[in-house]
């Protein structure tokens, strides 16, 4: 089956991380026309913001009569063919729906992708940086946007996207790098536990409600014949799954003071939850380790095993995959009842232009309509993210209604946060490790903190 399942992938050949933000979220949220202030948005504002200023197709339409209008150079742009990378693969026909939609507007200007293996698209951007060899747009990762900016990697977008006055402020605050603008987003996902429900009910089972009767679960459907948890070793899921599995065990205390210094990687939760994923190890499919995450999500989506780890972004995948897949989704359980079931969000398809790009003003024209209410609609949907552009009504996909429904206990992903993001980078480095036997979870949990005290001191 895992021949089957390559061959289910080959057209997919990677899948992005499962990228959707911060902490602690003020429920305000700034004028569209500040400039970025350091405030961000809970997931909750987030939608609130967007349901009061889009709930209908007429609040919407109401507010892109009242966009600012393009300047003249964006409505008549020059003919070009811009080229795209993305570390998205499984979504290539997705993103082909945005850039078509596009050229209808734009008969004058075609997009090429070029997707990436997720796996290790940031040497890919960086070694095209140092080569000079960038594409006119590419992804950018959210925590590498201030470098890459400052080092003159970004092509400013200051004055020429109008419409970055319609996103929120919880883009704005990636977007925008020293009072300039340089990057445009999407959207925001969000990451949670997903099932099969015909397979978790075939065992009369519900989503667990804490760690022990997770793998309590888990051990009743291995005993049945059947692999419980897809998971890939190669520092994608298993470095979001220690994080999203460790956010549920500090709870929201715990989680601010970690962000603020105040508490260790070496903490009891953190250490609690290495064990946990430890005793998980034989409920995982067999060679983990060398199973990338495109396998491992092909796993889920051909009906192989019961739980994945996924964003909401990833569904679209599913569906190109397997579009019978009967997906339920659940947050992360806490260790034990009474704790909190917890998500975690972040920006998803953050994308930047090469500042020696032949064509500048084609590339103003995408950004700037990316950010209008219908080329968001379109990019948000096509990708399945929670809109960050006010007026854009919500996507009706029935998964992502329920993952807005469990997301009332939502975090930022860690590798967005400066102060947490050494862990995360440390876990996808070194993760491998503590499975192997090279490293015990104290010692992979020092290189943690090792790391985070050397960022903070640098």
């Amino acid at each position: 089956w895992l021949l089957y399942v390559r061959r289910c992938t080959e057209r997919y050949t990677t899948v992005a991380d499962p990228i959707d933000q911060t902490m602690p979220y003020p429920d305000q949220q700034a004028g569209a026309d500040d400039l970025p202030s350091g405030r961000q948005l809970t997931r909750r504002t987030l939608l609130k913001a967007a349901a009061a200023t889009g709930v209908t197709l007429a609040a919407g339409n109401a507010l892109a009569g009242a966009t600012r209008a393009a300047p003249a150079q964006l409505r008549q742009a020059e003919s070009a063919t811009l080229t795209m990378w993305h570390q998205k693969p499984e979504l290539r026909p997705n993103f082909q729906q945005v850039f078509d939609a596009f050229k209808k507007d734009y008969p004058n200007i075609t997009i090429n992708q070029v997707p990436k293996p997720a796996s290790n698209y940031s040497q890919v951007i960086n070694t095209a940086m140092a080569a000079g060899e960038l594409p006119d747009l590419f992804a950018v990762n959210a925590p590498d946007v201030p470098t890459q900016a400052r080092s003159g990697q970004l092509l400013n977008l200051s004055g020429k996207v109008p419409n970055i006055a319609n996103a929120l402020q919880i883009a704005r605050d990636v977007n925008f790098i020293d009072g300039k603008l340089y990057t445009v987003s999407w959207g925001r996902y969000t990451v949670v536990l997903m099932y099969n429900k015909k397979m978790l009910a075939k065992f009369g089972l519900q989503p667990p409600q804490d760690w022990v009767e997770w793998k309590a679960q888990c051990k009743k459907i291995k005993a049945a014949g059947t692999i419980p948890i897809a998971m890939a070793g190669d520092g994608t899921i298993d470095a979001f799954f220690f994080t999203e599995l460790a956010t549920a065990a500090l709870g929201r205390q715990g989680f601010n003071d970690l962000l603020a210094g105040k508490k260790k990687f070496t903490a009891p939760e953190l250490a609690q939850t290495m064990q946990f994923i430890l005793d998980l190890v034989p409920y995982f499919q067999p060679g983990f380790l060398a199973t990338k995450y495109a396998d491992a999500k092909a796993l889920f989506a051909i009906e192989k095993v019961v739980f994945f780890e996924a964003g909401s972004a990833d569904v679209p995948g599913f569906r190109n995959i397997n579009p019978n897949l009967d997906i339920g989704v659940f947050a992360f359980p806490p260790p034990s009842r009474g704790g909190q079931h917890t998500t975690l969000s972040g920006l998803d398809v953050t994308v930047g232009a090469n500042p020696k790009t032949a064509s500048p003003q084609a590339v103003f024209a995408f950004q700037n309509w990316c950010l209008s209410v219908k080329g968001a609609n379109f990019c948000s949907s096509a990708i399945n993210l929670s809109p960050v552009v006010k007026g854009v009504v919500p996507s009706v996909d029935p998964v992502q209604k329920d993952i807005v429904r469990i997301s009332q206990n939502d975090f930022p992903v860690w590798y967005e946060r400066p102060r947490i993001n050494p862990g995360f980078a440390i876990w996808a480095k070194e993760g491998q490790g503590v499975f192997t036997g090279r490293l015990t979870s104290s010692q992979l949990l020092a290189l943690m903190q090792k790391q985070s005290d050397a960022v903070k001191g640098s």
